[in-house]
Order: C-alpha cells, then sequence, then structure tokens
C-alpha cells in the first residue's frame, strides 16, 4: 500500500545464475510512472500486520531535495 492508500501487486524473484539479485516485476512499471520515479529516488518497503495479524507492505517514495542545486 503506498502513502495514498493503493494498494500494488509486485512479483519479487532472485536471479539463479550468476546475479543472485531480487527482481520485482510484473506491476512495477506502472507503479514507476504513476510516481514519476527517477534515478535518485529512494522506496522503502515496510512489513506491518494488520488486527488480524495478516502481513502486508507500506511503500513510501522520498525523491531528493535540493538547495541552491544540491541535495540536501
Amino acid at each position: 500500500m503506498d502513502e495514498c492508500g493503493q494498494v500494488w501487486t509486485f512479483r519479487c524473484t532472485i536471479r539463479k545464475k550468476n546475479n543472485p539479485k531480487p527482481v520485482i516485476s510484473k506491476d512495477w512499471s506502472k507503479f514507476v510512472s504513476s510516481k514519476d520515479l527517477a534515478v535518485g529516488d529512494k522506496i522503502t518497503f515496510s512489513k506491518l500486520e494488520n488486527k488480524v495479524g495478516c502481513a502486508f507492505y507500506k511503500i513510501e517514495v522520498k525523491k531528493p531535495v535540493k538547495l541552491f542545486g544540491v541535495n540536501v
């Protein structure tokens, strides 16, 4: 769920061969487009539980803040 309450569903897989890093797919490109993400933006996934103990992830997007052309 993002900061607006929108629920997103992604698929996360781990590469098996030379580069065993996680890969996020499915609706990830739609999420990137809708949030106008760019290089340097930070995305945080926080695992939470609802009242009945079901897990979900909160997604936060933080864009760099520039002051006089410098990231702060």
